[in-house]
């Protein structure tokens, strides 16, 4: 019984070192409310290399095209869009950085408006392929 347990503990730790080296994004965009929280997340703390990984392949080809194929500048364009987005739906992003009520309720928004699309099993920003 013993060795059973320590087989499912180092499992675990297995998975979890895992996940902690690959990063977050690898797991969140299996699960909807996962991926709306990391890409408030990203918003709140200006973090558009993250916001980024949260986009369709698509998304991010038709972003490096309006951001003149330097990536720099397409995420930069990507995490603005998503600020405008914020302010729309009258939540000042300058706000989401000190206020996880207010980032919820932007994870929430971004839900319930369905700019959520899975593609091969994933959930995205944006629209498919």
């Amino acid at each position: 019984m013993l060795k059973k347990v320590l087989i499912a503990v180092v499992a675990l730790a297995v998975v979890a070192a895992a996940a902690w080296f690959f990063g977050r994004s690898y797991i969140v965009q299996y699960n909807q409310d996962w991926l709306s929280e990391y890409a408030a997340d990203a918003v709140a703390k200006d973090d558009s290399e993250a916001l980024w990984e949260c986009l369709t392949p698509a998304m991010q080809e038709e972003s490096l095209r309006a951001g003149g194929n330097d990536v720099k500048n397409a995420r930069q364009l990507i995490l603005k869009e998503m600020k405008d987005y914020a302010a729309e739906c009258d939540i000042d992003p300058e706000e989401l950085v000190n206020n996880p009520d207010l980032r919820s309720k932007f994870a929430n928004r971004l839900k319930s408006k369905s700019v959520f699309v899975k593609v091969n099993g994933k959930w995205y920003l944006g629209k498919k392929d």
